[in-house]
C-alpha cells in the first residue's frame, strides 16, 4: 500500500481492505482532514446492500498533522457487534500507521518541492546580483538594495526583476524549470 501513487489512491485501497477485514461490512469510507480541511474522502459507500443505519465510525489516530476516520456500513440491519468493532479498531490502528507514514512522506515531498523552487529562484537572484555589482561597481549589499528598490517601486516580486535583468544581459529568457515565471504584464514594460 505504501507504493500508492497518491493519498486518494491509498485511501481507496484502505477502504477496500476495510470491507474485506471487517466481518459484515458492505462498504467503507475513509476520511482524512489535513491542514483543517478534508483532503480526501474515499470508499465504496454506494456498494450494493450497504445500510446507512448501524454504521460504525472508528477514529484514525496519530496521523501526521491530520485527523481521520474509518466509517463502515453494515450488510445487515443489526449493524456491528463487539467482534466486528474489535476488527474495525484493529484495522483503524494499522491504517493509522500506514497513513501517518504516507502523510509524512507527502509533507516531505512538499517541502522538497518548495526548497527546490526557492533554490532556483535564489540562483536567478544571485545572477542578477552579480550583474548589478558589475554594472554599478558595488558590493552585494548595495546590489541587493538596488534590486529590492526596483522590485518595490514596480510592485513586482524580486525574482521577476532578477529574471528580467538576467534575460536582458544574456538576451535569452531564463531557462525553463528554474522556478521563475515572468508576469505577462511585465514582459511588455520595456524595463
Amino acid at each position: 500500500m505504501l507504493a500508492a501513487d497518491d493519498l486518494s489512491d491509498l485511501l481507496q485501497r484502505l477502504a477496500t481492505a476495510a470491507v474485506h477485514h471487517v466481518d459484515g461490512a458492505a462498504s467503507a469510507v475513509i476520511t482524512v482532514t489535513r491542514d483543517g480541511r478534508p483532503t480526501t474522502r474515499s470508499g465504496l459507500e454506494q456498494a450494493a446492500g450497504a445500510r446507512r443505519s448501524g454504521r460504525l465510525s472508528v477514529p484514525l489516530s496519530d496521523l501526521d498533522r491530520a485527523t481521520g476516520s474509518v466509517t463502515l456500513y453494515p450488510r445487515l440491519l443489526a449493524g456491528f457487534g463487539p467482534v466486528e468493532r474489535g476488527q474495525a479498531q484493529r484495522f483503524a490502528d494499522e491504517s493509522s500507521r500506514v497513513l501517518s507514514l504516507a502523510l509524512r512522506l507527502a509533507r516531505g515531498n512538499e517541502v522538497t518541492d518548495q526548497l527546490s523552487a526557492e533554490l532556483a529562484s535564489r540562483t536567478v537572484i544571485d545572477h542578477a546580483l552579480g550583474i548589478v555589482m558589475g554594472q554599478n561597481r558595488c558590493d552585494a549589499n548595495v546590489a541587493f538594495a538596488i534590486l529590492r528598490a526596483a522590485s518595490q517601486n514596480r510592485h513586482v516580486r524580486l525574482r521577476v526583476v532578477a529574471a528580467e535583468i538576467a534575460s536582458t544581459v544574456s538576451r535569452r529568457p531564463p531557462a525553463a524549470g528554474r522556478g521563475v515565471r515572468l508576469d505577462a504584464r511585465l514582459g511588455s514594460s520595456g524595463s
